[in-house]
């Protein structure tokens, strides 16, 4: 995600660029030996500390309950009314997009920054892309930033099993 950040800032130049970690996510379930929310935002704060723009935020951590991205966006807004939010994720999110909750009013308040992995999915994600763009009316960027070798739920299963050190 820092490799990420990093190629986000210099495509992107935001101003300010939220690194958001969440305390209960809506998506995956939490193994049981996964850091505290505080814990989660201090590695972060770690993490993205020589990322000028990166700012780690703890709305959702905030917040009681799940993590809803729209919910998230909703409360952005009212805090940075005059801003323009733009929502990055890899393709395996974009993909899945439509299955989150809400997925009209996330790409109703934010336009979306997709960072493309590789050429392997490269059709396919531009395919939904052009979907969600006529579907929803959806403002979607891809950045060809470079290859990311893996997700990061790829990551952390790796992880768990004993490798992937090289993909931190």
């Amino acid at each position: 995600h820092v490799e990420a950040a990093r190629s986000v800032v210099s495509l992107l130049q935001p101003d300010r660029l939220l690194i958001m970690p969440t305390c209960i996510s809506p998506h995956k379930v939490m193994a049981n030996d996964t850091p505290s929310p505080d814990v989660r935002k201090h590695l972060c704060e770690l993490a993205f500390a020589e990322i000028e723009q990166a700012e780690v935020s703890d709305l959702e951590m905030r917040r009681e309950g799940r993590s809803y991205t729209a919910d998230t966006l909703i409360q952005l807004k009212e805090l940075y009314p005059e801003d323009t939010l733009v929502l990055i994720m890899g393709t395996d999110m974009i993909l899945s997009l439509e299955s989150w909750s809400r997925p009209e009013t996330i790409m109703e308040l934010a336009e979306i920054a997709v960072l493309l992995r590789g050429v392997d999915e490269d059709e396919r994600v531009r395919s939904h892309i052009a979907y969600l763009c006529e579907t929803y009316g959806a403002r979607i960027t891809l950045l060809e930033a470079g290859v990311y070798p893996a997700a990061s739920t790829d990551v952390r299963n790796t992880l768990k099993q004993g490798g992937g050190s090289e993909l931190l």
